[in-house]
Formats: structure tokens, sequence, C-alpha cells
């Protein structure tokens, strides 16, 4: 018998930082694949840190920022491991939300209430399936806390027989194509403090912004699709499959310029309102 939890997680109120709050804030680590190794940037009390991560240093960086999986997690080439198709057969236990918004604090009691992660927030959920259905960035302030969550529990799943779905929302989208619109303030001192915009600290250059995008927009499980928006009319009457969704995404939109993706027909249609992310 097929297990079904849905969770209806779409919250819109938030408390914004203070000036205090955001002087006194660690955020990060920010990891940049570059010809010297894997580059870390964090930022603590105001001040940027930037050391070179190794195996030697790892437990370091692991302890500070509770990470749920090894440094050979960060080596990864996540471009090779693209599932265009994503199509999930004979799942009995699955498990379904969105819109975390940075809400790391809500995200966590809402994984332990319903037997997802033990107290140590680790997998608990064994062969079961979990997917969000988008919307981790904007808004909330601990954006990057639930990220490397996220990250080290899809490999902790995998090693139970489970799975973790991440499909991406449309704020996934703005922020990889440079709309900062909805960032919290706290992500505007790292911009300051890093030099860069907030984007680049997800380019395809970094882990995390390799590894988002790896991520679908769509996938079926059983006889179910997820998406964050959903299949308008329009895209079904175009037949377009989930396959081709997926790949069009990874390769033609994300990360793209917005002139460019609204001078195509078929790019715009999956961009905008009748597309998967904001229908």
């Amino acid at each position: 018998m097929l297990s079904i939890s849905l969770i209806i997680f779409n919250l819109f109120t938030f408390s914004l930082a203070n000036g205090d709050e955001i002087q006194n804030t660690i955020d990060g680590p920010y990891l940049f694949k570059t010809e010297e190794g894997i580059v870390g940037k964090w930022v603590e009390d105001s001040t940027l840190f930037q050391e070179i991560i190794t195996a030697d240093n790892y437990p370091k960086l692991q302890s500070k920022f509770n990470f749920k999986f090894g440094f050979e997690a960060l080596t990864q080439d996540f471009s090779s491991q693209i599932d265009y198709v994503q199509e999930n057969e004979g799942i009995d236990s699955l498990v379904a939300f969105s819109d975390i918004h940075g809400q790391y604090d809500l995200y966590i009691e809402l994984l332990k209430a319903n037997g997802i992660i033990d107290n140590d927030l680790n997998w608990s959920y064994g062969s079961g399936h979990m997917v969000i259905v988008g919307d981790i960035f904007d808004r909330g302030d601990k954006v990057t806390e639930v990220l490397w969550h996220v990250f080290g529990l899809e490999q902790q799943a995998e090693k139970a027989g489970g799975k973790v779905h991440l499909v991406l929302g449309n704020h996934e989208v703005m922020v990889l194509n440079n709309d900062l619109r909805y960032i919290h303030d706290k992500y505007k001192t790292t911009e300051t403090l890093t030099s860069t915009t907030y984007d680049q600290l997800y380019a395809d250059n970094t882990v995390l912004g390799q590894w988002l995008r790896s991520k679908p927009v769509a996938i079926k499980i059983n006889d179910m699709i997820f998406a964050h928006g959903g299949l308008s009319p329009t895209l079904v009457n175009n037949d377009v499959s989930i396959e081709k969704i997926n790949k069009t995404f990874a390769d033609q939109i994300l990360g793209r310029d917005r002139a460019s993706i609204l001078s195509d027909e078929f790019l715009e249609l999956l961009y905008r309102s009748n597309g998967p992310v904001w229908y």
C-alpha cells in the first residue's frame, strides 16, 4: 500500500533580521571548484574567511557547519549525473512539501515530526522518497543551511535505499538567473563581503551551483507528476515530455540571459506563466 504524506508548507510570514543579527551572523560555506582545489568562503561576524578545503581540514568545516556528508561528496561531478527522464516506479512511501524559503528551523521541525529525520538530523525514512517541490531560496535567512542539509540528506537516503528529490521552483530559477529581488538582507551583506553577486555564489563552478543545475523541473513518481507550478494546458497541448522540459531548462534556461530566453518561443513558454515553475 502506498503511504503518502503531502505536507502543505507554503508560508509567507518571515521575521527579518535586524542590523545586529545580520552583523553577528554566520553564512556559508560557499565552495568553489578551482585549479588549486576546492576553495571555501564563509562569513562570521561581518568577516570573510577563505581557505582551500582538503580532506585533512574538512573535519573542521564539517563540525562548524554540521555537515551530514564526507569530503568526497564535494569532489563529485554532478553534471555527469543529470537524469532528464525522472521516472520512479514502485515507490510505496512518499512525502512531499514545498516553499521552505530559508526557514531552516521550521524545515527541521517538519522533517522530525514526520519521521523523515531523527534527532541528530540524519535520514530515518528508510527506502521512502522525499520530494521538495521547489523554493528553498529567497525571503528567509537560512537558505544555505537548508541547501547543505538537503545535500547531505540526499546521500544518506541513497545509502538507505531511499531518495531525496529536489525539484527546482521559480525562486531557484530566479536566483540562478540573477533575479535577486527576494533575497534576505543577510545575503546582501554576504554579497558585499565576498565582492560578488549572490547568483555567482551558486555559479556552475561551485559545489552547490553544479548540484542545483543537475536538478529537474518536473519528475514522475508512480502515476503522479510533481512540478513547482504545474503543467499548463498550453504545455500539455504541445505534447512536451518531462525529459524535454528538464533538458531544456538545464541546457538553455538556467543561468542564461533573460533576453535570449524570451527571444525563443519555446523557451519563453517554459520560462513564463504557462511554464512548469510558474503555472
